[in-house]
């Protein structure tokens, strides 16, 4: 919201300068964003009088103009409206213009120009112009005076960020009454003159309104006017102040509405009566919208009205979206004559929604959903209807004021003694009796109690005071934030101690970045279009939250997976010109399952996992010179997950279509051996005993995403992350290991996790089974003497017994229960 100065001191009376009253307001919880001036700062810009135009003798466009800035200066200038005896404003040599324009002396087609006359766009006054500034509405006694003095562009303006709840403060007597309160300077009332009651004319007669629906409207005050003159020009002082606050001027009636919205914070609407057809001749009807009701708006949009919708209605249906907008039909133009003037009090959840379900918003809209004095709607009108008679005559009907229901502004208690404990600070009577007063909060001492207790009412335009703490914080608002004292707390706060068998995300945090990782943290949204393509084949429901109302259209959609904010990241990277990323991020997703029941913890029908996920890409290794160069690859991946489960029994199994995101054959699913996951987890899709995936993103999702080489990825359940198991003390054993190196000839389909599962699966069953310590590979061969549907796959067999040395039987009996294994179930050879 922008308010300038000048308007902001017509209510006050007060020494401040605005920087003081822009930190008064902030400290009372009305943010100021920023104070600017009308127009950005420019130097040595002049009024100047046209004294001669003659035509450039060199340019057909061109023309030599002769200008008094208090001496004459030659100036050649290309607009098409510059004529004699024109104001207008010189930019003289050595003058700035926005922008660092520099102004000097040059010659255009061979004849020199010493200025520059100026457009309002080039001093940034409005951002469309035709031709030069015309200010032939001053005085010429002025010429050669500063252009910023005279059209006052040093005002200072105001950028407020107003909180949802002060819908109060959305108008200059709003902003007033904050400061009076806070400051205990002297309040004003500029336009106590239009309060006064009119002379009416009978003859017009009122507006017969008829309210259907009291959950709609609480209130509604109409007046007619007739014989207006609609043609009047927008007076100067209405159109400075529409401009300061950052709206245009339309039209006088229009204008007049407007600014008695930013003054006072009444939204109000003006309808051509002549256009009005009168339900039964009679009435105007304030009721909800019927279904397939059709009303074109004055944005000119056609909107097909249902229930949802409040309208205003005569005998041919709506004439304007209740809160919202009018509508094109009854709108007031150039040549209107008779007008009606509403003044409403609509309910704010009447309104609330609506217009963002219209996909816009309004002025009105925006002060109705939040709360409008339901108290003043006449007075208002009467000020409207001074002003619009003041400027475009006109004879004024009475007024009618329709009240259906309003709220009653109630009494809250108000304890001292609960206001103190609550602010750890002591208040006095005398402070809280003279901030209720300044507030214009009407109150009275409960005589009957010892504990300084008040009954407090706050005034109409107060819709956030509700409670006892509404009241407490209006009352630490005018004492002042800064005025609390610093005290320690004290209480009888039991940590909560975390299990030793648990580690807490810190922890995993730090293991990430010990492995040279960086942490990203990204939005809980994502484009609804990446839903279908990160979603498991498994998945038969459709598990994505959509949200209402999306702050972008490309983050509509509650993320149920962190792998497409890790892959935006690495875009946004790698369009930076950074080669090798390793990132990771740690939060939660958001599942669509209505088996999740509701409790302190969870929403109903929304699962919310913790999730931790990791993405790498690019040269395994930085740029160095005793390294080569190479690409990530699968196992780059799967040893960084290998040491994040370091603590868990588990496996990995090749992925053939269950993540579809994920290249087939160079992916897996991560299975926790002996697990079985709550049936809630999402990874029970892929599979009891799922805890994730690992692997290489798919070549479509690649080329979608524009990526010249593909990054690895992999996903898993956080919470099963912090399991931890504890170091145990184990004698050293004095007898050696023995080894055994075993080389098998595989197909090339057959995966190394498999044999080396299915080994230690069947060690149990093995005569000397329980003296084989590890089983792993240790060399890959393919190429010569091997054919190309072939590999070789070396394994380390370690074997001990802790109380005696091996015998050589029991070695190789092991050693042969392991042949016979590999070779028997795949299709191995043993190579000599």
């Amino acid at each position: 919201m922008l308010i300038s100065e000048s308007w902001l001191r017509t209510w006050l009376d007060t020494n401040l300068s605005i920087e003081e009253v822009a930190d008064v307001l902030t400290m009372a919880g009305i943010e100021v964003d920023s104070i600017d001036t009308i127009v950005p700062n420019f130097s040595k810009v002049v009024l100047g009088k046209v004294i001669k135009v003659a035509k450039h003798p060199n340019a057909d466009r061109l023309k030599v103009c002769t200008v008094n800035v208090g001496k004459n200066l030659e100036i050649i200038c290309g607009a098409p409206n510059v004529t004699e005896n024109m104001l207008v404003a010189c930019a003289i040599d050595g003058a700035i213009l926005p922008g660092n324009i520099k102004i000097k002396q040059t010659k255009m087609r061979g004849i020199s120009s010493f200025g520059m006359l100026c457009s309002e766009k080039e001093l940034g006054i409005s951002n469309e112009t035709i031709g030069i500034m015309d200010l032939t509405n001053y005085n010429s006694t002025q010429i050669g005076e500063s252009i910023r003095e005279l059209l006052n562009l040093n005002e200072k303006i105001l950028t407020l960020k107003i909180t949802p709840n002060r819908g109060d403060c959305l108008s200059v007597r709003g902003v007033a009454r904050e400061i009076f309160a806070s400051t205990k300077c002297i309040m004003k009332n500029p336009i106590i003159s239009f309060e006064k009651k009119s002379l009416v004319d009978l003859s017009i007669g009122s507006p017969k309104v008829l309210i259907h629906d009291p959950d709609l409207c609480g209130r509604f005050s109409a007046r007619i006017i007739k014989n207006v003159d609609s043609k009047v020009k927008t007076p100067r002082w209405i159109v400075d102040k529409l401009s300061h606050a950052g709206q245009k001027s339309i039209s006088v009636l229009v204008d007049i509405s407007n600014y008695v919205m930013l003054e006072l914070g009444r939204p109000s609407h003006i309808f051509d009566y002549d256009k009005i057809t009168l339900i039964n001749k009679k009435t105007i009807d304030v009721r909800w919208a019927k279904k397939n009701e059709k009303i074109k708006l004055l944005n000119s949009e056609e909107i097909t009205c249902h229930e949802f919708f409040g309208v205003i209605a005569d005998q041919e249906g709506p004439v304007a979206i209740a809160g919202i907008m009018g509508g094109e039909r009854s709108a007031v133009k150039e040549g209107t004559k008779n007008i009606m003037i509403e003044t409403a009090f609509w309910k704010p959840d009447a309104i609330r929604g609506r217009a963002q379900n219209l996909r816009f918003s309004t002025e009105a809209s925006h002060r109705f959903e939040r709360g409008v004095d339901f108290e003043s709607t006449v007075a208002d009108l009467e000020v409207i209807s001074s002003i619009i008679q003041s400027i475009c005559g006109g004879e004024l009907g009475e007024i009618t004021d329709q009240i259906s229901d309003i709220p009653k502004c109630k009494k809250i208690l108000f304890r001292k003694s609960r206001c103190e404990k609550i602010l750890g600070m002591k208040v006095s009577d005398a402070q809280v009796k003279e901030i209720f007063k300044s507030l214009c909060f009407k109150y009275e001492v409960n005589s009957e109690e010892t504990d300084d207790t008040f009954f407090v009412q706050a005034p109409a335009y107060r819709f956030d005071i509700h409670i006892e703490e509404d009241l407490i914080e209006e009352v630490v608002r005018m004492i002042g934030y800064d005025s609390i004292p610093i005290r320690l707390p004290v209480s009888d706060l039991k940590p909560k101690v975390m299990s030793e068998k648990l580690m807490n995300f810190q922890a995993l945090k730090d293991l990430m970045v010990s492995q040279d990782f960086y942490e990203v943290i990204n939005y809980g949204f994502i484009d609804d279009k990446l839903v279908n393509l990160f979603k498991s084949k498994n998945e038969t429901q459709d598990i994505s939250l959509k949200l209402i109302n999306p702050i972008s259209s490309n983050m509509s959609v509650m993320r149920h997976t962190l792998i497409p904010g890790l892959i935006n990241v690495l875009v946004e990277n790698l369009n930076n010109q950074q080669k090798r990323i390793r990132i990771f991020e740690l939060g939660r997703v958001f599942i669509a399952n209505n088996k999740v029941v509701a409790n302190k913890n969870s929403v109903h029908g929304v699962e919310q996992p913790y999730r931790l996920s990791a993405l790498i890409h690019g040269s395994t290794h930085h740029e160095q010179w005793g390294l080569e160069d190479k690409k990530v690859d699968f196992f780059d991946m799967k040893k960084i997950l290998e040491n994040l489960l370091t603590n868990l029994n588990f496996e990995l199994r090749v992925i053939n279509s269950e993540v579809p995101f994920l290249h087939p054959g160079r992916g897996a699913l991560i299975f926790m051996n002996e697990k079985n996951l709550d049936s809630l987890d999402y990874f029970s899709a892929l599979g009891d005993g799922v805890i994730g995936y690992i692997g290489e993103l798919h070549p479509h999702l690649c080329s979608l995403f524009d990526l010249a080489t593909p990054p690895m990825v992999f996903e898993v359940s956080a919470s099963e992350l912090t399991l931890k198991t504890f170091p145990s003390y184990k004698k050293i054993s004095k007898v050696p290991v023995v080894r055994r190196d075993l080389a098998f000839i595989v197909p090339n389909y057959v995966s190394v996790g498999s044999i080396v599962v299915e080994v230690l699966k069947r060690k149990s069953s093995f005569k000397f089974g329980g003296l084989l310590l590890k089983f792993e590979m240790f060399d890959l061969y393919q190429g010569k003497g091997i054919s190309d549907a072939e590999k070789s796959l070396a394994f380390m067999v370690l074997m001990q017994d802790t109380n005696r040395t091996l015998e050589e039987y029991m070695v190789e009996s092991l050693v042969q229960d392991i042949v016979i294994t590999v070779e028997k179930n795949f299709a191995a050879k043993l190579r000599a």
